[in-house]
């Protein structure tokens, strides 16, 4: 699904990495780990196309994109879901979930109702139903906040789903929550790739993992990571 070759970063005298070069499939959970500063982040925004690589191509489902082009690459079908989620809590869920995308009418009104129905019918298929759509976000909970940033990278109906550490300032409970999302997600063949450091999380979810490590990115299977 994804293909990543050949990818290198330096900044001034400073090599983030070197030469990268992997393959997402599709359907499947890909965790990213490495030390803080390791470069995982640069790496992802390189994939998106928010920063620009030294060299390296970027091939999703055979088609060779475009370097340091974000719409190019949304509209290809990789959304990334950042860490810090990007929510404007003063709207509610369904606000947030169209945002920028909105649902209108003779393309000057928005068309609230479609959105509403949109929306309920994407939550409910990835289990989550009784989200409160109308609520604002700042009244959500933690976990809530996290479903509601997934299902606006899902509204576009994306090929590739970038995560960063989805789960990093969740709660226990509030984190089985989130990973049961992503469970579900791969089920429907979504392709993901996940920055994450909770060994837990990475061994219940990830069919294998990319560490990167002094600049070189290196994969092992999950069978192989529980040995």
């Amino acid at each position: 699904m994804l293909e990543i070759r050949n990818f290198s970063k330096r900044y001034g005298g400073h090599e983030v990495f070197s030469l990268v070069s992997f393959t997402l499939q599709e359907g499947t959970v890909t965790a990213l780990c490495g030390d803080n500063g390791a470069g995982k982040s640069t790496l992802v925004r390189c994939i998106v196309g928010s920063e620009v690589p030294d060299s390296g191509e970027v091939v999703l489902n055979r088609e060779l994109l475009p370097l340091g082009d974000t719409e190019t690459s949304r509209l290809r079908g990789i959304e990334m879901m950042y860490q810090d989620l990007r929510l404007c809590p003063q709207h509610t869920a369904v606000e947030n979930v169209f945002l920028g995308r909105e649902i209108t009418r003779f393309g000057i009104v928005l068309d609230s109702r479609a959105m509403h129905a949109r929306a309920a019918t994407l939550f409910n298929e990835i289990g989550l139903a009784e989200l409160p759509l109308h609520r604002p976000v700042s009244m959500l909970s933690g976990g809530q906040r996290q479903a509601v940033a997934i299902a606006r990278a899902l509204i576009a109906n994306p090929q590739v789903l970038i995560m960063d550490e989805p789960t990093a300032a969740l709660g226990q409970r509030e984190s089985k929550l989130i990973i049961s999302l992503i469970a579900t997600l791969r089920r429907k063949g979504l392709t993901i790739l996940m920055i994450s450091h909770r060994k837990e999380e990475i061994e219940q979810l990830a069919q294998g993992v990319l560490t990167i490590a002094q600049g070189e990115v290196r994969y092992c299977d999950n069978v192989a990571l529980q040995s």
